[in-house]
């Protein structure tokens, strides 16, 4: 070993360094970005999450509902989830051996609480084991899903002796800006119910003051 022996090692490992803090963000910037945005979804699920359990009033179904289907969709994001949920149940019918003879989607429809509601008619063709399993299935599905009305009619047919008319529906929860504009427009009702009704109320009483004037 030289005497430079060691300064050449003192310059070989400030290389390394210098290169370690050069390659810093072409290796880990995109993991470093990743894990920023995962955390800023979770701090949007817990908002989320606070939001609702507060709008609940002690209502356990709302918080199940968060629970049941994570983050909340924009409109851009709907008719994709209605999608998926349409192609699941065609899905779930073909796995338990039923001909899926019609799916007709329903207009989705936003409630005033912000939620989301995805309605279906499907019919469907089999034996009494596929149907039993299919609606084994939909009663087990993580997302909660609502059986609104069902129908089972008996056929002539050897292959597929039943028929079955089911309406479902699945439910999902809007993003925060539309859930505002609706806690907004009711707000605004609110307030013009009670100017209506202090309108009323002080009505009859102007108008008796107004029969006192000489």
């Amino acid at each position: 070993m030289s005497e430079r022996t060691p300064l050449y090692l003192a310059l070989l490992l400030a290389s390394l360094v210098v290169g370690l803090i050069l390659l810093r963000e072409p290796l880990f910037g995109p993991y470093t970005r990743m894990a920023d945005e995962i955390a800023t979804l979770r701090a949007e699920a817990d908002g989320l999450d606070k939001e609702i359990r507060e709008r609940s009033g002690g209502r356990a179904e709302l918080s199940d509902l968060l629970d049941a289907y994570g983050m909340p969709l924009e409109a851009g994001e709907r008719s994709m989830a209605a999608a998926a949920f349409y192609s699941r149940l065609e899905g779930l019918a073909s796995g338990c051996q039923l001909k899926v003879e019609s799916v007709a989607p329903k207009p989705e429809v936003l409630t005033e609480d912000g939620l989301l509601k995805f309605g279906v008619t499907v019919n469907l063709a089999g034996d009494t084991q596929g149907v039993v399993a299919f609606l084994a299935q939909i009663q087990a599905s993580a997302n909660v899903v609502g059986i609104d009305r069902l129908t089972v009619r008996r056929r002539d047919a050897a292959e597929r002796p039943l028929t079955m008319q089911v309406q479902l529906t699945s439910f999902g929860i809007a993003d925060r800006a539309t859930r505002r504009e609706l806690a907004q427009a009711q707000a605004k009702k609110a307030a013009e119910r009670r100017k209506t009704n202090g309108s009323t109320s002080a009505g009859p009483a102007g108008a008796a003051e107004g029969e006192k004037t000489p």
